[in-house]
């Protein structure tokens, strides 16, 4: 502002009249300048405050020897006298002889006045009493989020919203139309009429209602609503990502997993529908070895209809896969095929992808820890709406409760597209 009016008067001294855009330049200054007083007042004022409070600082010092001025002072004594003052009042544990007196006595002048501290060995970060209250954290403008284990199966089953609170479709599992061959001179006889079945999936209510102060909603330097709604979503979907696996069907999803317990090893043909086909290592709780384990991973995928197995994964939790990458060929050869992390493409094996599914067992005598299938034709996944948010700040103040709810079904609709691996003997 100095610089451009300066520049304005010796235009008008030299009788050159006002400049129009130094006259503009000088409005906007001015203009900044009011806008931004009060906060050039407080900075002021800060100042002033802060150095107000290293004079008061100096002079507790001087009034415990620290000053370093007076030629009959007793360093030995000072040093006593500091230490059982700093034991006292902050429980410091350690002693100060005459030579780290000094030197802390040094230091702590040097900070007063020179506003940065010369002796790290004696001034320090990790030690409150020695400068540590003295440094203020920086803090990130995020919160950091520490992840969970899930089952992305939504990432590979069917999902349909509905607008009822369940559906119904009819299924044709029947072979009954039985035909044959007959002669030009004979007549057919009737064959039996093929039936249809039908079946429902239910939709389950799931609920969170976390609640948060009103003082912590406004003072907080995060966006705490926004953090907690976040946090819902998340818990939410973990929530259901279990009961897609594991869920009994009982006021929730029936997961795919429920159905280990009755699962056979008959094949499609003849197993009953409503039964899922499982297959054995031959060892109980491990992969058998000398290229076994990797025929039994072969037959499994052979198991399976061709017209399912396009779009078919491999499902397990990492402890399971990190036993499935050590499986070996009768060759030697490994079955798994590393993918490419940065270019998106998942890991295969026996060349289907694999997804990590971390709410299935670990590898154990019996357990059912690896499946092969096509979610996409087997599994069906409802949902009534996405996630509702009622914000409450009337049932329990001074809190504010957040009701959230999700309405979603789901169940096995092809029994012939999920094939199971038992870990067993």
């Amino acid at each position: 502002f100095k610089s451009e009016n300066d520049k304005r008067l010796k235009d008008l001294e030299a009788k050159r009249g006002e400049d129009p855009l130094i006259t503009e330049k000088l409005a906007a200054i001015d203009d900044f300048i009011a806008e931004n007083s009060k906060q050039i007042d407080q900075f002021i004022k800060a100042q002033e405050e802060q150095s107000r409070r290293a004079d008061e600082l100096e002079l507790a010092i001087n009034r415990h020897g620290l000053s370093g001025t007076g030629a009959t002072e007793d360093i030995n004594a000072l040093a006593e006298q500091h230490t059982n003052m700093i034991k006292a009042r902050r429980g410091y544990q350690g002693e100060f002889d005459a030579e780290s007196f000094i030197e802390y006595r040094d230091a702590i002048k040097s900070l007063i006045r020179d506003r940065a501290p010369v002796h790290q060995n004696t001034l320090s970060v990790g030690s409150d009493p020695d400068g540590g209250y003295l440094v203020e954290p920086d803090r990130l403008d995020r919160i950091m989020i520490r992840l969970h284990d899930t089952s992305p199966i939504r990432e590979y089953a069917n999902v349909i919203q509905t607008s009822s609170d369940k559906v119904e479709f009819p299924i044709d599992v029947n072979q009954a139309a039985s035909g044959g061959w007959v002669s030009e001179q004979t007549a057919p006889s009737n064959t039996d009429t093929p039936t249809l079945g039908v079946q429902k999936i239910e939709l389950h209510t799931q609920f969170a209602e976390p609640d948060i102060t009103q003082n912590l909603i406004e003072d907080s330097a995060y966006d705490i609503e926004g953090w907690l709604e976040g946090k819902i979503a998340q818990i939410l979907s973990e929530t259901e990502n279990i009961a897609f696996v594991n869920g009994d069907g009982v006021v929730k999803p029936r997961g795919f997993m429920s159905y280990a317990a009755d699962a056979v090893t008959t094949k499609d043909a003849s197993r009953d529908w409503g039964k899922l086909q499982y297959m054995k290592t031959g060892v109980n709780g491990a992969f058998a070895t000398s290229g076994a384990g990797a025929d039994v991973l072969i037959e499994l995928v052979h198991s399976m209809k061709k017209q399912h197995r396009q779009n078919a994964v491999w499902a397990a939790n990492r402890t399971t896969f990190a036993a499935v990458r050590k499986v070996k060929d009768g060759d030697g050869n490994y079955l798994w095929s590393m993918g490419d992390v940065q270019k998106g493409q998942p890991s295969t094996l026996l060349g289907y992808d694999t997804a990590e599914f971390e709410d299935m067992d670990d590898i154990s005598n019996g357990s059912f820890s690896m499946a092969f299938a096509n979610f996409a034709d087997g599994y069906l996944i409802v949902d009534r709406l996405g996630i509702s948010i009622l914000r409450d700040p009337f049932t329990s103040k001074p809190k504010v409760k957040y009701y959230t709810r999700k309405r979603v079904g789901g169940d096995v609709i092809n029994f012939d597209c999920i094939k199971l691996l038992k870990f067993s003997s």
